[in-house]
This record gives C-alpha cells, structure tokens and sequence, in this order.
C-alpha cells in the first residue's frame, strides 16, 4: 500500500469534498434552527390577535360594547406581539449561535490535520 498515495487522497478529500459537504450541511442547520422557531411565520402574522382570541363588534350604535371589544382586540394584538417578538428574538439568537458554531467547526476542521501531525510530534518528542 502505498502511504503517500492514501495521505495526498486524504487530503484532497479533507480540503474540497468534505468542506462542501460541510457548508451544505451548515446551511440546512442553520435553515433548521430558523424555521424551527417559525421566524417567517411569526414575522408575516406579527399583528394578528394572540391565538386568535378576541370579541366580535356588535352591530348597530352600540357604541360601549363596540369600545370594549377594540379595546380587548387591541389588547389581545399586543399581547400577541409581545409573545412573537420574545420568540422572533431567542430565534434569531439560537440561529446567529449556529452561524457562528459553524464557522467555529469549520476552522477546527481546517486546522485539524495540523493538529494531529503536530500532536503526534509532541507525543514522540515526549517519548524520545
């Protein structure tokens, strides 16, 4: 077998197949971690009512009945907006957390094979 020819075929995988193979997978996660937390979904209904819960406006000149439910509709819209926006933010945060955990692994994956020659040096100079 020849050792050369193995480690120059490791290396060109390492450097090109698995480093693509990486940003496609990075990509997906960081789409999972986005749409995990509904992000679009939330931001496209942000001023619908909280679980769609309010009153429907009585008809005719009932106009204190027709005040407290803008009142309690406007309400409900607030308290909506207010759960979206908690978790718009944490999902834009745990999504910046998976970029930035990619770009982490992606320079450990770079600096892996000098890690371990440089290891391996270290262990036999320990040795010797």
């Amino acid at each position: 077998m020849n050792y050369a020819k193995v480690l120059f075929f490791y290396i060109k995988w390492h450097y090109t197949h698995a480093i693509l193979d990486g940003f496609r997978l990075w990509k997906k996660f960081v789409w999972l971690v986005f749409n995990f937390f509904s992000v679009p979904i939330l931001i496209r209904t942000f001023f619908d009512k909280f679980e769609r819960l309010g009153e429907d406006y009585k008809e005719g000149l009932a106009i204190k009945d027709n005040l407290a439910t803008f009142v309690v509709n406007s309400l409900m819209r607030i308290v909506g907006m207010a759960f979206r926006s908690v978790v718009i933010i944490v999902g834009t945060f745990f999504t910046v957390i998976a970029f930035l955990l990619g770009i982490i692994i992606l320079v450990m994956w770079l600096l892996y094979p000098l890690l371990l020659v440089s290891a391996i040096f270290i262990g036999l100079s320990k040795i010797i």
